[in-house]
């Protein structure tokens, strides 16, 4: 169950659930969702999306195994979570993902422009840092991931996605700053010294020539001849073959993505990553938790002197000692999920679920670390197969031109309404190069509405140069334009706008039937029902506006402006509801008369006339008639102030109002009734509309009903009532209940009831947001943990922030955290306990002052005491325990004259007492060591020492020096002739006793003659000694 980072790919994370792990849960694992790792034990719940950033790891969830066995009581099986990192989102090992399918295009662009542009939606932009120079090129049918690790090859920079899904990209070292601590790899004598942490295990190494070269070709954009190349050529080759040549090694990779004037930058880059050695190192660490010193993609120390592991160029001092380590990258490590990490799923709706309690954690097994390089290749490159490839098209068409003037006329639609069309052409272009177009696929041609807003569009094939646009409004204006584009989706810039006036309505409605007439001595009565002289009834178009009435002296007469007697209205209301038009024209005449009628239409044009319908009745309009009774009259010849009778309407169906011995009504073209007043006891009904947004009144109250039926307002005669501002979002509700208001997603933020005088108050449904009710009062931060809970009972709590540097206080007690979420402070309410990590101090202004560092603070590793002789200086002597797990401890003093001195004292190894220099790293005086043996001495390496140890043995390091006071007698003189006397120099406090020898070319007997405290004297027996050559050495001792 190990997680596996590695720098710039996916890695992957294996989780076990136990089979007792709950339904709802499993339900709730969605693939593609999220899991974290956090270090500690949290409640997930409570910090929400702030455990992307803060946690250890996060990955992309996308396989689940259930493994069964039947022969063993785990019939249920464990499930086992699989999925890869957050680089997921960019693209996956497939090449799938958020593909560019449309050209990105990049000229002189800097690297976080070029970054920024290839972002797909899934992941936001994170730390942008400014590399140096600019990129041209383009990017298509790859994912974000090829483009981006290709850009970032060419800057020489890299790029990662943090757990939010926000990516950083720049420099290894604007990614990868130092950290306080340095890790380093060693086989033995691992821990912690002042600010390097040393990690044991086994480590394995690699190294091979298998994809050296000493020179690379890159074959970049183009086809055949036209391929654009770049090449570049190793410095120096130490390599020769058989015959004592240079060995020659070409690698060629095909780009064909890369622009000619990257290609030999491309080379240089493929190059560099292969013209030397490739060597990896695999370490297993037996440490199994190294996040706090060590990530992926960061720098590490590595020293290993058997295995060639260590370089003259850099220098540390680790446990006194200076070493030489070489410095490699890790670039992959796996590491176990351990009990005491809190593992947790988000799923796609943002809800988070607490996996920790169903985990099966590993054993705390070793962390597996590799280092160095990981398998090359020209990252995200693009490399293909060498040999043919399809030709980038580079060219792009031109804008076409219209084809003017254009033709354009008015029709009848389907429903007879008139409507315009216009027949667009344009001529073929050619590319914005002037050289034809062969890969031409279609145009695009839009239009609007002049001013255009809102563009309708029509696509054309290549070989087209025209199309007709119908359903257009008559006589408007439009806005048009046109572009065209190739099978490689390269578009021409749009044409400018052009306005263009369609044709305005000339078609003249469908001759009418004749009408229906009646006359009398003074008018004539006009009944028609607007069908068409072909035949049926409310039939003509429906942009029918009027009837001209013409009367004529016979049926042949000829309609002009002089037997024109008026206009009957007719339209398309009356078309639908299907009623007929009816009108009355004064004329006087006591003979035939004949009527014809015109339509005419909303824009003004006329019919031809129908034929003559004569009057044949006699009829004498009221003015003539003092009493009239009937037993029968038609519908629609009555027109009349004052009827009396039993019942009174406008139609039998649909739309109508009706008048009878019951009341008044009024009902909609549904057969819905609005409006009802009953006359036997004055009860009535009012409404606005049948349905939808209407107004209702009546002997119950009033009520206002939405578009979607809801009541928003209730006013019951009864006293009851209800208002509302809207039936669903953002809204207010009063009524007997009490107040209520919800957001525009429904969430209700207040409600005040009268039933018991409860409350409560919300500023938000989620995120920041304060909430008050009769339990107290609570305030959220942005991710909705709790930060201030007073609760009505008494009880409290007050947090300053969720994770990172805070403050803590309730009915338990008080707790201060630092950036990295430790405790720092608790002082515990119920047994007065009070716990402090961090720097206690007796002055903050005073320069001597004594500090206590209990833990890891101050460049202080394990609990530390100090005086400072000056603070501002950082002179302090100090009493600590600071060499990790070998448990020394350590008395040092503040620097004077740039010099230290140190007291370390180990119970299992030894102690030592030494004089340093500032920097606790140089020996600069006197000093004593007692690690299995005593060394004492001088200056370090550069001074004189004495070594004992329990074996007997005792060696002296340095030139030996006498004065009057010394237990040792000795020197070296050149001398010359055959006796003399040799004088020390100083003389002695006491009388010495030398013994010396002659050092001659010759034989002879050497005797010494005198000794006093200053000199001794001798004689030579030999031939004469030259000083050139011969010289008297002695060493004695002082009495």
């Amino acid at each position: 169950m190990p997680v596996t980072e590695v720098k710039q790919a996916l890695g992957s994370f294996s989780i076990s659930l136990r089979s007792s792990t709950p339904q709802e849960l499993l339900d709730a694992l969605t693939y593609l969702g999220h899991i974290a790792i956090i270090e500690g034990r949290l409640n997930p719940k409570e910090y929400g999306d702030e455990l992307l950033s803060s946690a250890r790891y996060v990955g992309v969830y996308r396989n689940r195994v259930n493994d069964v066995d039947n022969r063993t009581h785990n019939v249920d099986g464990t499930y086992r979570l699989n999925g890869v990192g957050m680089a997921y989102w960019l693209g996956d090992e497939n090449g799938k993902g958020p593909v560019i399918e449309s050209t990105a295009t990049f000229t002189s662009k800097t690297f976080a422009q070029v970054i920024r542009g290839l972002l797909p939606t899934s992941v936001v932009e994170g730390t942008l840092f400014s590399v140096a120079g600019t990129y041209s090129g383009r990017h298509q049918w790859q994912t974000p991931r090829k483009a981006i690790d290709y850009v970032c090859t060419t800057f020489g920079a890299e790029w990662r996605v943090n757990g939010d899904a926000s990516l950083d990209a720049g420099t290894i070292d604007q990614l990868y700053p130092p950290r306080a601590e340095a890790a380093m790899l060693v086989k033995h004598g691992y821990g912690r010294d002042l600010k390097l942490t040393a990690y044991q295990g086994k480590i394995d190494s690699a190294e091979d020539v298998e994809e050296y070269a000493t020179r690379v070709v890159i074959l970049a954009e183009g086809q055949g001849s036209s391929i654009a190349t770049g090449a570049a050529n190793a410095v120096s080759v130490p390599y020769k073959d058989l015959f004592g040549h240079q060995v020659k090694l070409t690698k060629v990779v095909s780009e064909s993505s890369t622009a000619g004037s990257n290609a030999t930058v491309r080379a240089q880059i493929e190059l560099n990553a292969i013209s030397s050695t490739r060597r990896s190192l695999r370490l297993a660490a037996s440490d199994y938790d190294v996040a706090g010193t060590l990530g992926v993609g960061e720098y590490v120390w590595v020293y290993d002197p058997d295995t060639g592991l260590y370089d003259t160029a850099n220098e540390v001092i680790f446990r006194g000692q200076r070493i030489n380590p070489a410095r490699y990258r890790c670039v992959e490590m796996t590491w176990p999920i351990t009990d005491g990490m809190t593992v947790a799923f988000r799923d796609r709706d943002g809800v988070w679920w607490d996996l920790t309690d169903h985990v099966k954690f590993e054993d705390r097994a070793d962390v597996s670390i590799t280092i160095g390089e990981l398998p090359r290749s020209l990252t995200g490159g693009g490399s293909e197969p060498i040999g043919p490839r399809p030709s980038e098209d580079l060219s792009t068409p031109a804008t076409p031109e219209w084809d003017v003037p254009f033709t354009t006329q008015s029709y009848q639609d389907a429903l007879g309404q008139t409507r315009a069309q216009v027949l667009l052409k344009w001529f073929t272009p050619l590319n914005d190069d002037g050289s034809t177009v062969l890969d031409g696929d279609h145009y695009e041609i839009r239009y609007a509405v002049h001013p255009a807003t809102d563009w309708q569009l029509v696509y054309a094939a290549w070989d087209a140069t025209s199309v007709l646009i119908q359903d257009l409004s008559p006589g408007g204006d439009y806005d048009i334009g046109i572009r065209a584009a190739d099978r490689y989706q390269h578009a021409s810039p749009w044409s400018v706008t052009q306005t263009i006036t369609v044709s305005a309505d000339t078609l003249a409605p469908s001759t009418p039937a004749a009408p229906v007439v009646a006359g009398s001595l003074i008018a004539i009565q006009v009944v028609h029902e607007l069908g068409k002289a072909s035949g049926g009834t409310f039939n003509l178009e429906p942009d029918l506006d009027h009837f001209e009435v013409h009367v004529g002296a016979s049926a042949v007469f000829t309609p002009d402006d002089t037997t024109l007697v008026g206009n009957l209205p007719a339209n398309a209301g009356m078309l639908i509801a299907q009623v007929p038009a009816v009108g009355t024209f004064p004329t006087s005449a006591t003979t035939a008369r004949y009527v014809k009628v015109i339509a005419v239409d909303t824009s003004g044009n006329k019919s031809t006339a129908s034929d003559a319908a004569v009057a044949t009745a006699d009829l004498i309009d009221d003015a003539h008639i003092s009493d009239l009774t009937v037993s029968k009259v038609t519908a629609g010849t009555i027109g009349a102030d004052w009827i009396v009778g039993a019942r009174i309407k406008t139609a039998n169906t649909g739309a109508r109002v009706e008048l009878n011995s019951g009341g008044i009504g009024a009902w909609t073209s549904g057969n819905v009734q609005t409006v009802a007043i009953s006359q036997a006891d004055g009860s009535f009904l009012l409404r606005s509309a049948a349905t939808g947004s209407r107004l209702e009144l009546d002997t119950t109250g009033l009520r206002i009903i939405n578009a979607g039926g809801t009541q928003l307002v209730t006013m019951s005669t009864s006293g009851s009532f209800t208002l509302r501002s809207a039936s669903t979002g953002a809204r207010v509700e009063l009524d007997t209940g009490g107040l209520r208001t919800y957001m525009s997603d429904g969430f209700q933020t207040v409600g005040l009831q009268t039933s018991d005088g409860s409350f409560f108050l919300r500023s938000a449904a989620t995120g920041s947001r304060v909430s008050i009710d009769t339990t107290g009062l609570k305030i959220f931060n942005g991710s909705g943990v709790t930060l201030v809970d007073l609760n009505a009972s008494g009880s409290f709590t007050m947090r300053s922030g969720t994770s990172g540097s805070r403050i803590v206080i309730d009915q338990n007690g008080f707790e201060a955290y630092n950036s990295s979420g430790d405790r720092t402070v608790d002082i515990n309410a119920a047994d007065g306990t009070v716990t402090l990590i961090g720097r206690i101090s007796s002055s903050e202004t005073a320069q001597k002052r004594l500090v206590i560092n209990p833990g890891p603070t101050l460049g202080a590793y394990e609990p530390e005491i100090r005086l400072y002789e000056e603070y501002d200086l950082g002179e302090y002597h100090y009493f600590t325990q600071n060499i990790g797990s070998t448990h020394a401890c350590e008395l040092g003093s503040a620097t004077q004259s740039g010099k230290k001195i140190r007291l370390r004292m180990e119970s299992a190894a030894g102690w030592d007492l030494q004089m340093m220099d500032s920097t606790m790293t140089n020996v600069v005086g006197g000093y004593i060591t007692a690690f299995g043996a005593i060394t004492m001495g001088y200056a370090g390496a550069s001074g004189a020492s004495m070594y004992m140890d329990g074996s007997g043995t005792v060696r002296i390091r340095g030139k030996w020096a006498t004065n009057s006071d010394s237990a040792f007698v000795a020197g070296k003189v050149n001398v010359s002739g055959t006796a003399g006397t040799i004088f020390y120099g100083f003389t002695y406090s006491g009388n010495p006793y030398p013994v010396a020898q002659v050092r001659a070319g010759n034989s002879g007997s050497f005797n010494m003659t005198n000794n006093a405290q200053d000199s001794f004297s001798y004689v030579w027996t030999g031939p004469s000694l030259s000083n050139s050559v011969d010289h008297i050495n002695w060493f004695g001792i002082r009495g």
